[in-house]
Formats: C-alpha cells, structure tokens, sequence
C-alpha cells in the first residue's frame, strides 16, 4: 500500500502488524516503522505519533531505535522539541535502547534551530562519547 501512496490504507492494514494473532518480531516493527515514516514523510506528524502510540504503547510491541528516531524527528519538525526530548530522556532512562549518532544529530540540528545552543553543544558532546 505504501508502494502505491495509499497511507491511509496501509495504516488500517498495519494495525495488523501489531495483533497478536499476526505478529511476527521481525516483520512488525518494520512495517510499524515504514507507515510511520511514510506518515512523516506526508507530513502527517500528528497521525504518525499517534500510530506510535498505537504500535508500541498500547499493542506492547517492542520499538527500535529507528521507531524512536522518526516520532523524536516529527517533534522537532513540529517545533515541538521539549515533547522530542522528554521522548529521548525516557529512552536513556528505559535503558532498553541505545540512541545512535542519528538521534544526535537530530536533536542537535533541532537545538540549534531553536537557539539552546549550550544544549545542543552538550548534546553534541554527548552523542560524540
């Protein structure tokens, strides 16, 4: 559905994914990530939060960096980076997950562009250990 550009359907197609009588590990989260990031892509900020929400939230599916990655950047995009970093300040505190040099530069970029500067410098350090 993605392939084709109908989000919508591959949203209701996706809540599958997430089901327990359809799971798969490897599968799921990669579908969960693809039609979240189809959403952010379409600007669909709001709908792709709430997909993630949906997926790993509620549906108890076990996200990885790259699902963290694409709602911290919809935040950012949205302009609403302290809801971005209250999200990376739980992942660090989960312990769970790993953020990489991507989760980085995404937050820093955002940091900047917001004009914290000694938050993005120490981000910046941050990410560099």
């Amino acid at each position: 559905m993605l392939g084709l550009s109908n989000l919508d359907k591959a949203v209701e197609y996706s809540h599958h994914a997430v089901s327990e009588k359809y799971r798969f590990k490897r599968d799921t989260v990669f579908i969960c990530n693809s039609v979240i990031g189809a959403m952010c892509d379409a600007k669909r900020y709001e709908e792709a939060i709430s997909l993630f929400n949906y997926f790993f939230n509620e549906s108890q599916t076990l996200p990885n960096m790259l699902s963290c990655n694409l709602i911290i950047k919809a935040h950012c995009d949205q302009g609403c980076l302290d809801d971005a970093l209250d999200l990376f300040s739980h992942i660090v505190i989960d312990g769970r997950l790993s953020p990489g040099v991507d989760t980085y530069v995404i937050l820093t970029k955002a940091l900047v562009d917001a004009k914290r500067l000694d938050e993005a410098c120490g981000c910046w350090m941050q990410g560099d250990t």
